[in-house]
Parts: structure tokens; sequence; C-alpha cells
């Protein structure tokens, strides 16, 4: 009889935990949806399906842009400003400038984004980026979110007005660790 007893305790803590697990990164991202004022869809994790290489073939950016294969970054983007002549769209000022044309004119191929995947955090399937279609990807830790608005403020401008969408690219391990399949290098964590 103890041993029934103990197999059931240890099956429903077993069952509480991963419950637990699941409602930590659900809880997650409803937070961080509501503090971003962003849909809890936008939230995505690497998957340990990715490669080992694939940090490579990445923007090393807070914010980059991905078309297929080719790819750029706000650090690599540049616009023309009035009083300043060529300025580079990485400081949180000239980002509101930022537009579809000046995305185009500079993806290149430098990182593929081959080798990463990516899974949307509520529901776990697997995100593609398609060749014809820019996506924003930005880089997210919750420790970044009282400077998110004035980088997120364009990227809501252009899923609106040009149609480029964004996800977010969470590197809150500890939050999400209950996401079964979660790549868990120590290059993402805090």
């Amino acid at each position: 009889m103890k041993t029934y007893l103990s197999l059931i305790i240890v099956f429903l803590s077993s069952f509480f935990l991963i419950n637990a697990q699941e409602t930590n990164y659900l809880k997650y991202i409803e937070n961080e949806s509501k503090a971003l004022s962003v849909p809890v869809e936008s939230f995505f994790y690497v998957s340990d399906s990715s490669t080992e290489k694939f940090i490579e073939n990445m923007q090393p950016a807070l914010i980059a842009f991905v078309k297929g294969e080719l790819s750029t970054s706000i650090d690599e983007i540049e616009a023309h400003d009035e009083q300043n002549g060529v300025v580079n769209l990485n400081s949180s000022c000239s980002v509101q400038q930022l537009t579809k044309d000046h995305i185009v004119k500079h993806l290149n191929d430098k990182k593929s984004y081959e080798g990463i995947v990516i899974k949307n955090i509520q529901n776990q399937k697997t995100f593609t980026f398609n060749e014809d279609q820019i996506v924003a990807v930005v880089l997210y830790s919750s420790k970044l979110r009282p400077f998110m608005d004035q980088y997120l403020a364009p990227l809501k401008k252009l899923k609106e007005e040009e149609n480029i969408p964004y996800i977010i690219l969470t590197m809150d391990l500890e939050e999400i660790k209950g996401l079964p399949d979660l790549y868990q290098n120590s290059v993402f964590e805090n």
C-alpha cells in the first residue's frame, strides 16, 4: 500500500511541477506582452534543434531584418539626415526614421540565419523565414524592457504601414525553461 501511495505522490508532484513550469513561460509571455503592448504570439525562442553554429549566422544586433537567406541589422542600416548627412539608424533617435526602403537597400547574404530553429513560445510551432517577406527579429531580455519602446514603436509602425512583421526572440531562459526543446547554451543566459 505504501508503494502505491508513494507512486501516486510522485506522479502528482511531477504533474504539478510540469504544469507549474508551463504556467511560468505562459505567464512570462503574458506579462511581457502586456508590458510591451505587443501580442503574446510575437514571442519566440531558439529550439535545441538548432545547429551548434547557428549563432555565427545571426546578426549580432538588438534588431535585425531577415528575408529568406538575406539579412541586415539596425547597426548596418544608414539613412540621410538633413542636419548630419548619412547616419546609422542604430541610435534611439535615428531609428524613428527607419523605412522599408532603408532595410531593402541594406539586405545582404553575410548572415543567413541558417541552422537556427525558432519556435513560438505560446504553441511551439516552428517559424520559418520566407523568401518573399521581410521580418524584424528583436533579441529581447526583460532587463531591456525600460528601453524597448523606443525600438518597438518604429517596428510597430513598419508592421502597420509596410507589412513588415516582427518577432521577439527572448533570451530570458530562466523564465521559459519549462519549454521541452529550449536551446540552453550560455550565449543566451542572463
